[in-house]
């Protein structure tokens, strides 16, 4: 006789309207089985409530914290580490983003000129200017809003192919974004100290890899766009020529 089964995270309940029920050798009553059964869905009900609840709040089971994302490689504790150690940083967002550019202008002064407003100045001359300070608290946004997305991997994927695309057309190379990793790195070493933890370091390392392997795809795929147009109008202006 097939038996029905209600699955839960935990438990297997083997639930069946026509198994014989004993109780201490004694059948049980029709009225019994029912009782039972129900107690049973019950059960299990109530088990599917505390699994998505301990889902919720991010209590999870050693097995759950090795699960790997398949698109961005990062496994659930690596996830809620890079998210646990961000949270240091957004408490204060318009301060750190402001210390991470002055980092970031400090290793790599060449990098002031990938920005109109600061081009041709030196650091000191903008770091405190309304300007300086929008586009410092922008990034980070821009950076918060890829830390929530961790679990909505296709969107992550849609904002940095974004990034891409628009850095590249801003004269960006990719060199720029390897480098802006290194010295992240070291802001966030610097900035968060023991929260930092090695699980953090490693977690934020393995994002930013994969972070930039999707930015490098825009780029290509813009510098491909910006290829297919140009012949488009090479095209164009010929067939023009000719028919003069």
């Amino acid at each position: 006789m097939e038996v029905p089964h209600l699955k839960t995270r935990y438990y297997t309940l083997i639930l069946a309207k026509n198994v014989h029920i004993e109780c201490n050798g004694l059948p049980l009553t029709k009225a019994a089985h029912f009782i039972i059964r129900r107690f049973l869905c019950g059960m299990g009900a109530l088990l599917s409530v505390i699994d998505a609840v301990i889902r919720k709040i991010g209590i999870m089971s050693p097995r759950d914290d090795e699960e790997v994302d398949s698109k961005t490689g990062l496994k659930v504790k690596e996830k809620r580490a890079i998210t646990q150690s961000w949270k240091h940083v957004s408490q204060n967002l318009k301060q750190e983003s402001m210390n991470f550019f002055n980092l970031l202008f400090t290793e790599h002064p060449a990098y002031i000129e990938y920005f109109p407003a600061f081009r041709g100045k030196k650091l000191e001359e903008f770091n405190t200017k309304p300007k300086f300070i929008a586009h410092a608290k922008n990034v980070f946004y821009a950076l918060t809003l890829v830390v929530d997305s961790l679990d909505e991997p296709d969107e992550l994927v849609e904002i940095l192919l974004k990034t891409g695309r628009d850095h590249h057309n801003r004269g960006v190379p990719m060199a720029a974004f390897h480098n802006l990793a290194i010295v992240f790195d070291k802001f966030l070493t610097i900035r968060l100290g023991n929260n930092y933890t090695p699980l953090a370091k490693e977690s934020w390392t393995k994002a930013l890899t994969v972070v930039n392997a999707v930015i490098e795809k825009g780029i290509e795929d813009e510098k491909a766009a910006n290829l297919e147009k140009e012949k488009t109008k090479q095209e164009k202006e010929q067939s023009t020529d000719t028919r003069l």
